[in-house]
């Protein structure tokens, strides 16, 4: 329940994506992971590798949809398109992963609720991210 809606770090990684390129979202989701891990130590590992490749996978999603024009300049739908897709992949893979292992019994609501959940997280955290880009990121490159 508690990672299926993450917004906030939608958020962080598309502007970390921006930022920090190319592997800005990398970096900061395994940070994310680290700290994550450190709080819940029963299945860090798995929060670690997850978390980066979340990263991952938002930043080449950004890279492939071609979401980053220049420098300053972001295609908002693509860019929101990036993280949402991200976020929903990494959410099914991460509980496919549980299931396959044996962590978690398979339950079709909890897979609704997180393609439902990681899909608005996504537009919703790629949406804020379009807006703080707009507002702030001419003043974070030089």
């Amino acid at each position: 329940m508690k990672d299926s809606m993450i917004v906030v770090q939608a958020l962080l990684l598309g502007l970390g994506a921006l930022l920090l390129s190319p592997l800005g979202a990398t970096l900061v989701a395994t940070i994310g992971g680290l700290l994550t891990a450190a709080w819940t130590s029963q299945l860090a590992a798995f929060t670690v590798i997850f978390a980066t490749g979340y990263g991952l996978l938002v930043d080449s999603l950004i890279w492939v949809f071609k979401a980053r024009i220049s420098d300053v300049e972001i295609n908002a739908r693509r860019f929101t398109l990036a993280i949402t897709v991200g976020t929903a992949t990494i959410g099914l893979l991460a509980y496919g992963t549980t299931i396959a292992l044996g962590l978690l019994p398979r339950n079709p609501v909890a897979e609704i609720f997180i393609l439902v959940g990681g899909i608005l997280s996504g537009l919703f955290g790629g949406y804020l991210g379009v807006i703080v880009w707009r507002r702030a990121g001419r003043y974070f490159i030089a």
